[in-house]
């Protein structure tokens, strides 16, 4: 288990990976409030870690955003995104970039998107995308909130919000596609 006390920023086209995956390897905060990832380069990569109790609640916009990961380009893969807070995008926000292969469970949206609140990017090959949920009556995307992008192959279940309780598409024209989305 990793304790963080402040995010570790991907700004190069580097890849930070745990040995054993996510089973064993934990990043946590060490207390007030932050994310834990910052993935801003093309080619920077993060892979194999839990990632876990972040939270962006106590800050202002735009900085409320991403309680785990904010994301503007690069890939995360093979992680689970768990127990995290953001007022957009609990688990995960997405302005760029691929989440592949990853576990998105239990993360709290304030506004729109519990596990991921994506306005660009791909999300693909999640095998569960569970029990994410958004605060207030009116809010939307307990799963995912997508204005333009790509959800493929992805198990979306028992998420809440009030629109769109797995997933919520905004205008942008985003495609789901071969995704499983119940309850």
């Amino acid at each position: 288990v990793y304790t963080n006390s402040s995010q570790v920023v991907l700004t190069n086209g580097i890849a930070v990976r745990s040995v054993n995956g996510p089973e064993v390897t934990t990043v946590t905060r060490g207390g007030g409030t932050m994310r834990l990832f910052y993935v801003a380069h093309s080619n920077a990569v993060l892979d194999g870690f839990t990632i876990q109790d972040g939270s962006m609640l106590s800050v202002t916009p735009p900085s409320d955003r991403g309680g785990a990961v904010y994301m503007s380009s690069g890939t995360v893969q093979n992680c689970w995104l768990q127990w995290n807070a953001a007022y957009y995008g609990g688990g995960i926000f997405m302005d760029g970039g691929t989440v592949s292969n990853c576990l998105v469970r239990n993360n709290r949206g304030a506004y729109s998107g519990g596990g991921i609140y994506a306005t660009t990017g791909t999300v693909r090959n999640c095998a569960a995308i569970i029990g994410n949920f958004t605060d207030w009556a009116g809010y939307d995307g307990g799963g995912i909130w997508m204005y333009t992008g790509l959800v493929q192959n992805c198990a979306i279940v028992s998420n809440i919000g009030r629109y769109g309780g797995g997933v919520c598409l905004d205008n942008g024209r985003p495609t789901v596609r071969n995704c499983t989305i119940a309850d």
